[in-house]
């Protein structure tokens, strides 16, 4: 009884049949679901409400323990949108919060990732088409302790403007221009 051993010319030629039938795989699957292809128009965050909106607050649920730190803060979060309203390639760009430990602004950023991945979008005004968007969500969060269950229109204000300071701390003005440079091409920048 002969045994040969699988020499390195044979195993890599075993191996690159293999990757190609699941790359010839993979198309077929996204033929099948209606993937979208690798053209995404580039949208500046705050122009992003007017290609696709959350169809809910986009509110991350947090722990008693995190809860407690009172986190206050803003993130940016990349995000490429698909036809289908799905959340892809969500990335912490940048992220602001108040002083605590390390470990606790992890776990919010992690928080904040998930609440955006599990997000469903629906096309805004300027896409009725549905086309696959690349973008960011500008994420403010302000915990603050109020002595009422209901706070004067007052307070209400004076947090609503902290707020908008929050968020422009986590504005990404470049985004367009950062993304066209990444990837070396012009992109159309969603602007009419």
């Amino acid at each position: 009884m002969w045994y040969s051993k699988p020499t390195g010319v044979g195993l890599t030629l075993k191996l690159l049949v293999i990757s190609w039938g699941l790359v010839g795989a993979s198309v077929a699957l996204a033929a099948s679901t209606g993937m979208a292809s690798e053209h995404y128009l580039v949208v500046d965050g705050t122009q992003l409400a007017q290609y696709w909106r959350s169809t809910k607050p986009l509110v991350p649920k947090l722990s008693a323990n995190l809860w407690r730190q009172n986190p206050s803060g803003c993130a940016a979060v990349s995000l490429r949108i698909e036809a289908d309203g799905t959340a892809h390639q969500v990335q912490i760009l940048k992220s602001i919060w108040t002083t605590m430990m390390p470990i606790y602004k992890q776990m919010l950023d992690t928080r904040i990732l998930n609440t955006v991945h599990h997000e469903r979008f629906a096309p805004g005004p300027k896409n009725p088409q549905r086309m696959p968007v690349y973008s960011y969500l500008n994420v403010a969060w302000l915990r603050f302790s109020v002595f009422s269950s209901h706070p004067s229109k007052v307070a209400t204000k004076q947090a609503g403007q902290v707020e908008k300071k929050l968020q422009s701390l986590c504005d990404v003005p470049d985004f367009v221009a950062r993304v066209a440079r990444a990837t070396d091409t012009p992109l159309h920048t969603g602007k009419d």
